[in-house]
């Protein structure tokens, strides 16, 4: 159960990631997700 949440959370933190990139592409924070989720 614990790895589905954490499949979930990776999930809800890429969309933000995503949304937060288009919203505003230059307040880069996060680039520790940002490297990780280059799909986005």
């Amino acid at each position: 159960m614990s790895q589905k949440l954490t499949g979930v959370i990776d999930l809800m933190s890429w969309l933000i990631i995503c949304f937060n990139r288009h919203l505003d592409k230059n307040h880069q924070h996060n680039n520790i997700m940002k490297n990780r989720l280059t799909s986005c």
